[in-house]
């Protein structure tokens, strides 16, 4: 598998290619976001850690480019990041972003984050194998439900029940987030990124990431979708 790493830092490439290789992935890495976007164009890869702070071309600026490549905008995108600001997170998560780690990089921290994203990314493509589909996302530590073209659940997972305090299925999962979250949650054609905040508890507020990815069958219409749930903290 490949991994793109992005850094306009050599050391930080040097660090997570050494992190990766004994992992057994092929690393390919750029200096910069126009050198990102080059290769994306010629390599098939299977995730992308993208730093943020990078000059001319910010992580944030690739970030919405290859959101808006319908070939890429459901590739898996971990940022990199020295910021520990919520706000950055969340914007960088409302741009498309699949998950974020710190720099300094924790090895386990870095396995386990490139590990559920690209299951995550099996998981769009294998929709339809139904039996290998329950067992994969339940080991998932991200929530994940899957749902028909009109909404209503097919599979929720076991972290994506803890997330939103569910036992029972709700009827139209679309409803069950405009009636619990702040936002008018709505799908797309493509790809959509919201950062849900609950109604009640004002207080001491939840904020969840949520990503809604449509699923086409072999006629490009949609036949059904996937949503992908972490908590904001």
């Amino acid at each position: 598998m490949k991994i793109l790493i992005v850094d306009d830092e050599e050391r930080y490439l040097k660090m997570l290619e050494a992190m990766l290789l004994p992992e057994g992935y092929k690393v390919l890495k750029a200096k910069s976001g126009e050198e990102a976007l080059k290769i994306l164009k010629t390599e098939n890869v299977q995730a992308v850690l993208l730093d943020i702070l990078m000059p001319d071309l910010s992580g944030y600026d690739v970030l919405k480019i290859i959101r808006g490549n319908k070939n890429l905008d459901t590739l898996p995108v971990i940022i990199l990041t020295c910021l520990t600001d919520k706000a950055e997170r969340i914007k960088g998560l409302q741009l498309g972003a699949d998950d974020f780690i710190s720099k300094p990089f924790d090895l386990e921290e870095l396995r386990a984050k490139i590990y559920t994203q690209i299951k995550i990314k099996y998981i769009r493509r294998q929709l339809n194998e139904k039996a290998k589909l329950e067992k994969v996302i339940n080991k998932i530590d991200e929530g994940i439900i899957v749902a028909d073209g009109n909404f209503a659940p097919l599979n929720i997972n076991t972290k994506a029940r803890e997330l939103l305090g569910i036992k029972e299925d709700p009827a139209d999962i679309l409803i069950y987030f405009k009636e619990n979250y702040n936002e008018d949650v709505r799908a797309r054609e493509g790809r959509i990124n919201y950062i849900l905040k609950q109604k009640s508890g004002e207080n001491d507020a939840v904020f969840l990431s949520l990503t809604i990815d449509p699923v086409r069958d072999a006629s490009e219409e949609i036949d059904s979708y996937i949503f992908i749930l972490k908590k904001v903290e």
